[in-house]
């Protein structure tokens, strides 16, 4: 029985990375032409790998997925998604790198079939090449800042294409994000009450909905600590305020007893509220407790 490895090694005009032919445990590559000729054959050929898998069963293939992810994980993200594009399979509904290592794995495994999920719609690529043209003129300096604004990290990224990357991602999917939503990006935007119900409505992305009255001394108090909130979290919850005395149908099916009141939705579906006025801390600890994943708290 051929035996399996954890990654093919395949390089597009130059030389693999020393750091991910180590972690592959591939042998020494050469190059024929534009692509790297393996030594070792069993590496090479799918069906073969294929074939040893099927016999193995199911553990045979969800042991080939560990380890070809433990290969993959030593590679940058800008060359996964070059590993990506020449199985001519989509990433730009990626922005995590495991997510990246998950695809390209499951597609080494099962011998470059579409074992990935169904590729992003052309606008969303769209947006993606759109980003890049927007970020790319712009100098290290500046990209460090607009990541930062976006309170997203760069001290893992030296050089200044994947910081492009990294900002051109946040970007758009930040676009496609606003595009499901009438909330301008990275505001708090005061709604009437059918905006409000449709907002409510759209579970696809987390809300925050604040219920208040103008009149309401501590409801103003809190206005610049959600307006902060808001600007942080762009791209990652929509922020909406409601005016009592404007949607009083609405404010008594919320069971609104206090103003403010802070009700925060996750798919659709109240998870948590608080009353009273909250500081910015106090109510980004709310979101990053009941709207934000673990990955996307601090991105």
């Amino acid at each position: 029985m051929v035996s399996v490895l954890p990654a093919l090694v395949v390089v597009s005009a130059g030389w693999a990375r020393p750091a991910a032919l180590r972690a592959a445990g591939s042998p020494t590559a050469r190059l024929t032409g534009a692509r790297s000729t393996c030594l070792d054959p069993r590496q090479l050929a799918p069906c073969h790998r294929r074939a040893s898998l099927a016999a193995d069963g199911s553990d045979g293939v969800a042991d080939a997925l560990v380890r070809a992810r433990a290969a993959l994980s030593a590679l940058r993200v800008p060359e996964l998604r070059q590993r990506l594009e020449e199985r001519d399979a989509s990433w730009a509904d990626l922005f995590e790198k495991r997510e990246l290592v998950d695809r390209l794995a499951a597609l080494v495994v099962d011998g470059d079939a579409p074992a990935a999920p169904a590729a992003a719609p052309a606008a969303g690529t769209d947006m993606l090449v759109r980003a890049r043209a927007e970020v790319g003129g712009l100098r290290v300096a500046e990209l460090r800042q607009r990541l930062a604004d976006r309170g997203i990290g760069w001290a893992d990224l030296f050089e200044k294409e994947e910081l492009v990357e990294r900002l051109a991602g946040a970007i758009a999917s930040e676009l496609r994000f606003c595009a499901r939503s009438v909330v301008p990006l990275g505001t708090a935007a005061n709604l009437g009450e059918e905006e409000a119900r449709r907002e409510l409505a759209d579970g696809s992305t987390p809300l925050l909905l604040d219920v208040y009255a103008k009149w309401c001394g501590p409801c103003q108090v809190m206005a610049p600590a959600l307006a902060q909130v808001a600007a942080e979290l762009r791209g990652r919850v929509r922020v909406v305020k409601v005016d009592s005395d404007a949607a009083t149908a609405l404010a008594s099916e919320l069971r609104v007893q206090a103003l403010p009141t802070l009700i925060a939705f996750r798919r659709g579906a109240p998870v948590h509220r608080a009353e009273g006025a909250l500081s910015a801390q106090a109510i980004r600890r709310i979101c990053d407790e009941h709207l934000l994943s673990p990955e996307t708290r601090n991105t």
